[in-house]
């Protein structure tokens, strides 16, 4: 439903009846109200994780439909379920182009057209259910037991593609000239006049809010189906409350606790900067290639999804922040002779944490896997503890590195 309300127009009934035609073609009516899954949560198949990505493309009822390796990675029953599907869609009038990874000789006799390749080089195009009878007749015969794929696989393996050896390179001179000799002159397709495509840039059906509204929708829905992270936010912001708690209790009001409550304030905005940029740097890189391959065909913009992302995260940090300044403001005290003040500290921690997010979404958006972005993150937080004004003060900066201080935690 999210992707063909992004990617087609119509209203909500039209969607809802696209989407059912191509649950129910898929056969994934069983599993319709089930979660895809991840690596580290179960949930669809891998037939079934098939069947959805083919009908993701399907929504926007595609002319060609171009996929790659469809079957790879299936047991040979769920590989040919599949197969069946494509065949059905085939039949209603798309041009369906695959490449095919093993498939059985059940599967291989259900192709309409065979396209073989050695080296870049055209060896066979035309009815699969031809291909052994050409082969035999250039003197290639497929033995009477064996899988025709299998045995293609074999006729044009080479062992290292950058040094062919004698044999191999007689072998696929041999294969391409009796292609060309057949009346198939590759040379030709080099030499052929195309004219040019008339292309326009691509955009999405829907406006902003359509789109903000459906990408926050999502957000929130994954951060609800993942509550141990949300719980594990607020561990960490209990935890380091009832610390700084222990250490920095009831300070009197005079000038000796002047630098406990200034070094308070800053493990409290160091805290808070550095819980929000961790978590979202450590989010980021799972959605990035779901991003990438949306972004490219224009589902959505990249602003709408940045805002949406941002505000669905939100209330998660919020919550945690709000506990943890309850937790010291008054146990310090900072100030217990007017309690607005506490408003400004949440809200002044509030705006780091909120900048603190941004970090770590460029963070996260810089690497592929959250060890490396749990890694980076504390390299690119302490540079800024160092310069924030605390350990050395601000007139004792070298002059060079001066400049270093407008990225710190007191001007995040």
């Amino acid at each position: 439903m999210f992707s063909s309300r992004l990617r087609m127009p119509g209203n909500y009934q039209e969607h809802v009846d696209r989407v059912n035609g191509i649950i129910r073609d898929l056969r994934l009516a069983k599993c319709a109200d089930n979660i895809i899954g991840s690596i580290t949560k179960k949930g669809l198949s891998g037939g079934e994780r098939k069947r959805v990505c083919i009908g993701m493309e399907l929504i926007t009822d595609p002319i060609v439909l171009i996929l790659d390796e469809p079957t790879s990675g299936l047991d040979s029953f769920t590989a040919e379920v599949v197969i069946d599907l494509l065949i059905e869609q085939a039949r209603k009038g798309r041009t369906i182009m695959s490449t095919i990874h093993q498939p059985s000789t059940s599967m291989f006799d259900k192709f309409d057209k065979l396209v073989l390749l050695a080296e870049g080089h055209l060896v066979y195009q035309g009815l699969a259910s031809e291909s052994t009878k050409y082969f035999s007749k250039i003197g290639y015969g497929c033995p009477k037991l064996m899988n025709p794929a299998d045995y293609y696989m074999r006729l044009l393996h080479v062992v290292d593609r950058k040094h062919h050896t004698e044999q191999e390179h007689e072998k696929i001179e041999r294969l391409v000239k009796a292609y060309e000799s057949e009346g198939n002159n590759t040379e030709d397709y080099d030499n052929t006049k195309l004219e040019p495509l008339q292309t326009k840039h691509l955009t999405s059906p829907t406006n902003f809010a359509t789109q903000f509204v459906l990408l926050f929708r999502r957000a929130w829905i994954n951060s609800r189906r993942d509550p141990l992270a949300g719980q594990l936010l607020f561990i960490e912001y209990i935890m380091m409350g009832v610390l700084i708690d222990l250490l920095c209790n009831n300070l009197a009001n005079n000038y000796d606790s002047a630098t406990t409550r200034t070094q308070t304030l800053f493990l409290s905005a160091a805290a808070v900067g550095f819980y929000s940029c961790q978590n979202a740097a450590m989010q980021f890189p799972s959605e990035t290639p779901i991003f990438l391959k949306e972004s490219k065909q224009r589902i959505y913009s990249t602003t709408s999804y940045y805002m949406a992302k941002s505000l669905a995260d939100l209330p998660m940090q919020f919550l945690p922040n709000f506990l943890f300044c309850l937790i010291i403001y008054w146990a310090i005290p900072f100030n217990d002779y007017d309690a607005s003040k506490f408003w400004i500290f949440y809200f002044l921690l509030t705006l780091l944490q909120i900048n603190a997010l941004g970090v770590g979404y460029v963070l996260g958006s810089c690497v592929k896997t959250e060890t490396i972005a749990l890694a980076i993150t504390p390299v690119f937080l302490q540079p800024m503890m160092l310069w924030s004004g605390l350990f050395p003060h601000v007139d004792s900066y070298p002059a060079g590195f001066a400049w270093v201080q407008y990225f710190s935690v007191r001007f995040i």
